[in-house]
């Protein structure tokens, strides 16, 4: 099995009606909007919410692996294969000579 990262994109909007205590249309408008961004409505905005539009994209998880010769030294890291067998593979099709790193690994 692969690993995935899903980005998640909704555009979401609620609508709904609150009373308060004003001196003015422009300062009902003010005291709801500190209401909103201080998370005094987060039930009525759950409540009320509906997505309009909805995106999901996935892209398969590249790992990057460190391959090391026989003396335990660095190699090369393999980068961006699905997993640890993928870059093994690659590695070993681009040795000179045909030997692999499970050849070594015998010797060892």
């Amino acid at each position: 099995m692969k690993d995935y990262e899903v980005s998640v994109s909704l555009m979401m909007e609620s609508e709904f009606t609150v009373n308060v205590e004003a001196d003015s249309e422009d300062e009902a408008q003010d005291l709801v909007k500190d209401q909103v961004w201080d998370d005094q409505l987060t039930q009525e905005i759950r409540n009320n919410r509906s997505i309009n539009n909805e995106q999901y994209t996935a892209e398969q998880v590249m790992y990057d692996f460190d391959l090391y010769d026989e003396d335990d030294a660095w190699v090369v890291i393999m980068y961006d294969y699905p997993n640890e067998a993928t870059a093994l593979e690659e590695y070993n099709n681009n040795l000179v000579g045909g030997e692999t790193t499970a050849d070594y690994a015998e010797r060892r």
